[in-house]
């Protein structure tokens, strides 16, 4: 009986472990680089494994899809003794994704990676509208009719022996108010000047950046929200559960009402209090930002011709029409949620909103980075925005990541920094 009941429990935890077991797909393209010219054939090596042990028996689904969007073909595959592999290819500029998946013993595992064809060929579906530039002109004249009134407020939790923190509002369209943070060196200026805005989301900022401060640079960091800092835990939660739930969306497909509009007209105010300083040197301008502060930084730089350079990593706000040219939407999916009656409007709207299109108008030296497998600002997002600008640029692709930062850029982004706001050696791209 003893034997039976052991015989017993030992085939039910064999039975139950696919539920446990870690099924991983891990898919390869044949290119530690995976960019082709159209027309080559990419080909993606394919393993699966369960706790840790190849699987040699059963039948892999790939499918391959094009700019996230458009199914080209649904393959078939026989795993063996050898790699099993799947190919396609592109005849036009884009992203080849292939998403493998395999079911084993009950357990389901897939795997997905990205081949890109002539990327910084993809041309943008954002259209420049006739009066995008009056736009924005009345937009900042209307601004300009309301007094600055900044207010300044010191914060010496936040302050040491090298820099001086603050928090800053200044008035805004709508009867609003913008506020970020102000860190201003304890030397002698003038400064350089360097701006950020912080990626998506409602809540406290970490704080002012006060590492370029203490190092010598003017340092803004704005928020899009109309909220002030420091508020109760409790308040950021319950803005982010009720009115700013999906505050990308809001006031669409309004022009002169959506969120961005507003957004975008305060912190271009907050820069332009910042040049008007007496403290900084007029000579350095810089931005860096990441995601939803990439795309602000894209925006703000092709609406004042001010700024000397422009760090976006993954940035956010690209493409919001990428369904024009059949590409899956941005992370923003401001067309994807629109009532079905209102899409054309939707669109429209969009267009003066688009940060493809301001990087239209920089014309200072740009960083960019992208993840071939970021989902949040996918690649055929930021190769048109990239495409589109006319002045000295790098991109920085990762292969095989997500929404984050490459080590490459890591590695890159302080020097080039640094040399942008004068206090080192020039890196390429520089000005002309």
């Amino acid at each position: 009986m003893g034997k039976m009941l052991m015989w017993f429990v030992l085939g039910v935890t064999a039975f139950l472990k696919p539920a446990w077991a870690e099924m991983k797909v891990e898919v390869r393209p044949d290119r530690e680089e995976p960019v082709y010219k159209c027309g080559e054939t990419a080909t993606f090596a394919i393993n699966v494994s369960e706790d840790g042990q190849a699987v040699t028996k059963g039948n892999v689904t790939v499918v391959f899809t094009v700019n996230g969007r458009r199914r080209i073909s649904q393959q078939i595959v026989a795993l063996g003794p050898e790699r099993a592999a799947a190919s396609a290819s592109l005849g036009e500029p884009g992203f080849l994704l292939c998403e493998a998946s395999i079911r084993v013993n009950g357990a389901l595992g897939s795997g997905r990676a990205v081949a890109a064809f002539d990327p910084e060929s993809l041309p943008p579906a954002a259209i420049m509208p006739d009066d995008f530039n009056a736009f924005w002109a009345a937009g900042r004249e209307r601004v300009d009719a309301i007094p600055m009134d900044v207010q300044l407020a010191a914060l010496p939790e936040y302050s040491d022996d090298r820099q001086e923190s603050f928090k800053i509002s200044l008035a805004n369209i709508d009867n609003t108010r913008i506020y970020g943070y102000l860190s201003v060196p304890r030397g002698t200026p003038p400064y350089p000047a360097i701006v950020s805005v912080p990626g998506v989301g409602v809540g406290e900022p970490s704080g002012p950046n006060r590492e370029y401060a203490s190092a010598g640079s003017l340092s803004l960091y704005m928020g899009v929200h109309t909220h002030d800092l420091g508020l109760p835990r409790e308040e950021y939660d319950k803005l982010r559960a009720g009115p700013l739930a999906a505050y990308s969306h809001i006031g669409a497909p309004d022009r002169e009402r959506y969120f961005f509009r507003r957004a975008i007209l305060g912190i271009d105010r907050a820069v332009r209090y910042l040049m008007s300083r007496p403290d900084w040197d007029r000579k350095h301008l810089v931005y860096n930002g990441n995601s939803q502060g990439g795309g602000v930084g894209l925006m703000l730089a092709g609406l004042n011709p001010a700024f000397t350079a422009v760090a976006a990593t993954v940035p956010s706000l690209c493409e919001h029409n990428a369904q024009r040219l059949n590409r899956g939407a941005n992370g923003v999916q401001l067309l994807v949620h629109a009532p079905e009656d209102r899409k054309e409007e939707y669109a429209k709207m969009a267009d003066y909103f688009d940060a493809v299109n301001f990087a239209r108008k920089i014309r200072c030296p740009v960083v960019m980075s992208v993840g071939f497998l970021d989902t949040s600002c996918p690649p055929w997002s930021v190769y048109p925005a990239y495409k589109v600008i006319q002045a000295p640029k790098r991109i920085f692709p990762g292969y095989q990541s997500g929404h984050g930062m490459s080590r490459s850029l890591r590695e890159f982004l302080h020097p080039w920094l640094e040399g942008q706001l004068g206090r080192a050696d020039p890196v390429p791209p520089t000005a002309e």
